[in-house]
């Protein structure tokens, strides 16, 4: 189940958020975000859900090198799979 606020956030209830924005570098121009709620701070663009879900994708797998802990890294692993589920 989807839902849209009136500020054009797309929540799931599922792990994954999209977010259609207006790019700040092309005024008029929309892209969506996503984020893992358990990783806020990286997230992926795209013109469509799929293409922000592949981004998003390739930047948790870019923070691979940089957990330190067990713990985090097991997290890392868990928001790796569902968006891989996501996209299949």
């Amino acid at each position: 189940m989807s839902t849209m606020t009136e500020n054009g956030i797309v929540t799931r209830s599922g792990p994954l958020v999209f977010v259609d924005a207006e790019s700040s570098e092309c005024p008029g121009v929309h892209e969506i975000c996503v984020h893992h709620r358990d990783w806020p701070e990286v997230y992926g663009e795209g013109e469509t859900t799929r293409e922000a879900a592949k981004d998003l994708l390739r930047h948790l797998f870019s923070q691979w090198d940089c957990v330190a802990s067990n713990w985090r890294r097991q997290n890392l692993e868990q928001v790796i799979a569902e968006t891989q589920d996501f996209l299949d």
